[in-house]
């Protein structure tokens, strides 16, 4: 694949005019008319894009002229930092603890959970599409909100999550989102912040990581399959081993793989311990598994190439057993007694 190479001038923000600046009105006829979503310009018959040629004239249509603005020592003209969709974890790696540490977090009530327009999921199934409309338009938002929460520092943990997007006008755009609006109207707390980030973030990573990179899709060998089985708990706590429960080991690969793999920035040959067994300082863990039972059970031998197939490998063998299970069950329950027959009179008339 021929790699594109861009050249941006810099300025400062006191030297930029309205042309370096992108202001572009989407529009999805235009640049989507001829996208591989509309599968009716085929017609039946096979289209190949030309990629390259498809990257140069978005690049023409949205950057051209354009700058990359730079702030000024010491002067009070400056542009704060912000992350793009999806690459919030990239620079701000703790962020959830960050806030965990200035707002005390508490898990949403299941009767709120419910009015949000979908169920807690379970880190064990797989979601074709996600249960929230537009959860990943909302997953940027709930980026945005988390950012602004942790730079101003607020304090007030019974402070309305809706009351404290009106209070700042730099958040008033996060309005414009209609599910994201709806979504405020539902009592929820700054308290509820992070429950409320990984409830939609695990609508999104259902659907997502499916399509990670190919080099984080490695596939196990028998010693890694091994090691998972005498580190899980399989039997969703059923039984007396210390083990891992299943769901949570499947919900912590889930979470590191939408925050960190779908950039494809990770090498893929480091261990993935570094990253789950970091004292939990990373969120990746339910907070019901203790820091010890990860640090003493997680398996070494994995590497961030084996995270996809270490996944799939737990739901594949949790399901695996429930359904032995069911069916022992089954084969256990005692038949109900057939429908016994009167007993038949014999008339010596």
């Amino acid at each position: 694949m021929q790699l594109i190479k861009y050249c941006l001038q810099s300025l400062y923000l006191d030297q930029v005019r309205s042309v370096n600046i992108i202001n572009f009105e989407w529009d999805n006829d235009e640049i989507l008319a001829y996208s591989q979503r509309n599968l009716a310009i085929a017609r039946g018959e096979d289209i190949v894009y030309d990629l390259t040629k498809i990257e140069m004239e978005l690049a023409s249509i949205l950057v051209f002229e354009k700058v990359y603005i730079e702030t000024q020592p010491d002067s009070q003209l400056y542009l704060e930092v912000f992350p793009y969709h999806l690459e919030l974890f990239q620079g701000h790696m703790r962020i959830l603890s960050e806030i965990k540490d200035l707002i005390s977090q508490e898990p949403i009530p299941i009767e709120k959970v419910n009015l949000l327009g979908f169920s807690k999921n379970s880190g064990l199934q797989h979601a074709l599409e996600p249960a929230l409309d537009n959860a990943s338009e909302i997953l940027s938002s709930l980026e945005i909100l988390l950012c602004f929460v942790k730079r101003t520092a607020v304090g007030d943990r019974e402070k309305s999550i809706k009351n404290y997007v009106s209070q700042w006008m730099k958040l008033s755009s996060l309005n414009e989102h209609e599910r994201f609006s709806k979504m405020l109207k539902v009592d929820l707390r700054l308290k509820h912040l992070v429950s409320l980030y990984e409830l939609v973030e695990e609508q999104v990573a259902d659907v997502k990581i499916k399509y990670i990179h190919e080099k984080y899709k490695e596939e196990l060998s028998a010693d890694m399959k091994m090691a998972i089985t005498n580190s899980v708990d399989f039997e969703q706590q059923t039984t007396m081993k210390k083990a891992i429960p299943a769901e949570a080991f499947a919900l912590a690969l889930k979470r590191f793989m939408l925050r960190y793999l779908t950039l494809e920035n990770q090498k893929e040959k480091e261990p993935l311990y570094h990253y789950l067994r970091d004292n939990n300082t990373l969120n990746f863990w339910p907070s019901t598994v203790p820091e010890e039972l990860i640090n003493e059970l997680f398996p070494e031998n994995l590497l961030v190439a084996n995270t996809y197939e270490a996944y799939t490998f737990i739901i594949k063998k949790t399901r695996t057993k429930q359904q032995a299970k069911q069916a022992k069950a089954k084969q256990a329950k005692p038949a109900k007694p057939g429908r016994r027959k009167p007993d038949e009179f014999i008339d010596n008339m």
